[in-house]
């Protein structure tokens, strides 16, 4: 895996960018998106040496090359690990503060409600 924050990755990295760009790049685009007052000359003139390296990777790897193959790493057990993963927990449900009430108890207590208030 490349050092991403090395210098000389990046530059390799904007070269490969390059090489790899199937269309006409412009300097004159570049210098409109860049801002700052960058000219079509001053991007010509520091993109040089990236194009070069772009050019010289096209002639060795040829219009289509093939990226490295990805290493797969055997995942390390835990200790304790049988294979079978760990042990899950029970999900308990909460326990309602109050008992649900019958159809019998609600009727029940609606009809002391009704005495109490004649």
């Amino acid at each position: 895996m490349p050092d991403w924050k090395n210098r000389t990755v990046q530059k390799r990295l904007l070269a490969a960018v390059l090489a790899a760009g199937k269309e006409h790049i412009t300097m004159k685009e570049i210098a409109g998106y860049f801002g700052e007052g960058a000219t079509y000359d001053s991007i010509e003139s520091h993109l040089r040496p990236y194009r070069k390296m772009a050019q010289q990777m096209r002639d060795d790897l040829g219009e289509n090359p093939e990226p490295a193959e990805k290493k797969l790493q055997p995942r390390k057990r835990k200790a304790g690990d049988d294979g079978e993963g760990s042990p899950k927990k029970k999900q308990n449900k909460p326990k309602a503060k109050f008992a649900a009430k019958t159809k019998s108890q609600v009727e029940h207590d609606l009809e002391e409600e009704e005495d109490e208030v004649e």
